[in-house]
């Protein structure tokens, strides 16, 4: 899951410099190289701002236009060294330090990729996306502690973002903190009231936490959403039973028995919930005749 969050992250646009359409030679090329990049033309816009840099080495616009025709046509290795030149021309342009990370993240280098986002971090504390990718980075090296502090900063800074909860949620599962994890799975959920798998998460969540009662809430949502989906029936029948052990109460253990026939009904192959019918089905007939 995690590497393919980091296979999903995106480069920002280049921060606007000075005006392309000044004199020179350079800055005509850098206007052609922009348009063609626009036009969907990485491997030909680099070659324009190549050429602006031909004229004037120390041009920001044009190295802020190399790297980003780079990136786009995903020379990464060849993009790393220009973000580096033009973070010395533009120590400020955040949007450089960002995509400098994400090109390290693309050749693997999540090391300085985790370094370069950490400085950027503290220049620009609020840079959401910045923390984001941090989080993301952190989460595929393992690091669940700061993978968790990263996904409660970015909530913290945009309380909207589903993708920021659902990834804490999963971070809390991992660190066995189920408790909060259910409170993100069910921030997720409400922001995508109509994502079956969101739902499932919050459910599962809440089963680890052990409050059945939400878990079973979440999953009358899954199958409302998916109800061809054997598996919201199959967990359905796991926390009755669960429940049922506690309490005693004949209408969970019925169904519990009834929620795993349709997980069978929606796939036969699952040889533990005939195990499980097999062991409770006639005990569920019984209290029903009782």
């Amino acid at each position: 899951m995690a590497q393919e969050m980091l296979a999903a992250l995106e480069p920002l646009g280049r921060s606007a410099g000075t005006d392309p359409a000044g004199p020179g030679r350079a800055r005509d090329l850098i206007g052609q190289g922009d348009a063609t990049l626009a036009d969907g033309k990485a491997a030909a816009a680099a070659d324009l701002f190549r050429q602006a840099l031909d004229v004037d080495p120390h041009d920001a616009d044009a190295v802020a236009g190399l790297a980003m025709a780079l990136l786009i046509a995903e020379e990464f290795e060849d993009a790393i060294p220009v973000y580096r030149k033009l973070i010395a021309l533009r120590p400020e342009d955040h949007t450089a330090w960002h995509n400098l990370a994400l090109a390290l993240v693309r050749t693997g280098d999540m090391f300085e990729a985790e370094h370069v986002y950490l400085r950027l971090i503290d220049r620009e504390p609020e840079f959401v996306e910045a923390r984001a990718n941090l989080a993301t980075i952190h989460q595929a090296r393992g690091k669940l502690a700061d993978a968790a502090r990263q996904w409660r900063r970015v909530v913290d800074l945009d309380a909207k973002r589903a993708d920021a909860w659902a990834n804490l949620g999963e971070v809390l599962i991992d660190l066995g903190q189920a408790e909060e994890a259910m409170h993100a799975y069910a921030e997720a959920a409400k922001l995508r009231p109509k994502v079956a798998s969101g739902w499932l998460n919050y459910a599962v969540a809440a089963q680890e936490a052990g409050s059945g009662g939400r878990a079973l809430a979440a999953l009358e949502r899954v199958i409302e959403l998916a109800p061809h989906d054997p598996e919201p029936w199959r967990m359905m029948g796991d926390v009755k039973i669960e429940l049922y052990r506690v309490t005693k109460e004949p209408a969970l253990l019925k169904g519990a028995v009834e929620a795993w026939r349709k997980s069978l009904q929606r796939d036969s192959n699952q040889p533990q919930l005939d195990k499980r019918l097999h062991l409770y089905g006639p005990l569920a007939e019984e209290a029903e005749s009782e």
